[in-house]
């Protein structure tokens, strides 16, 4: 990681963003076993994080994570545009479960019932935070977490999402509607890196950062 090189890693413009940024709150969701948490933490972020994962077989490993940072949460539910029970896929590589069927089934090993949240309905009061950074990775879900905090976007100055340019998943919204969708919001994309390519070296997913731009309320 080289913090001066903003334009060359999403770890670098994120360290960017945090010495540039007043934000104090992020809002993790779809944590895995913490490897965003971990990246917020080493490029120097000391606020509040919150992390939403609701994949069994991660939250053992994520409480261990965060077991000495009084300012890390972990809520074991997802998030979604509705307050319902939905079943959840587990994939062969986890990173991949989602509420979403994958395409391709076969990736599929399990699955069981999962709780889902509005982010709207946590009860957080995100006034009184300086700013917050929203990371969603949700494997093709990202448009119903959003929708699920529309009463509170007036206060997330940052989205961070993996888009993909094909749809993975069964009803996921692909890369250019996705950013059509956050810009009706006031959100316009300020960096766009490279994520995950297939087995032609050719990418097909992109973590893109939106920033707030016009006011919604």
């Amino acid at each position: 990681l080289l913090p001066d090189e903003n334009k060359n890693s999403i770890q670098s413009y994120l360290h960017y963003l945090v010495k540039k940024s007043q934000f104090n709150l992020v809002l993790d969701v779809g944590s895995n076993v913490g490897q965003f948490y971990k990246l917020t933490r080493n490029i120097g972020f000391i606020g509040e994080i919150q992390l939403f994962e609701p994949l069994l077989e991660c939250q053992k490993k994520l409480q261990k994570v965060i077991r000495f940072d009084r300012s890390a949460n972990l809520n074991s539910f997802a998030l979604g545009d509705k307050e319902e029970v939905m079943n959840f896929f587990v994939t062969k590589n986890n990173v991949s479960s989602s509420i979403l069927l994958p395409k391709d089934s076969t990736k599929v090993v399990n699955s069981y019932e999962i709780n889902v949240k509005k982010l709207d309905s946590l009860g957080i009061n995100f006034s009184k935070y300086s700013g917050i950074l929203l990371k969603i990775d949700a494997q093709g879900y990202e448009k119903n977490v959003i929708l699920g905090c529309s009463d509170n976007l007036k206060f997330i100055s940052y989205i961070l999402t993996e888009l993909s340019i094909s749809s993975q998943y069964v009803g996921e919204i692909e890369m250019i509607p996705m950013i059509e969708f956050m810009k009706n919001l006031g959100y316009f994309p300020i960096f766009i890196y490279p994520g995950i390519t297939n087995k032609s070296n050719e990418v097909i997913q992109y973590e893109v950062i939106f920033k707030r731009s016009i006011s919604k309320e």
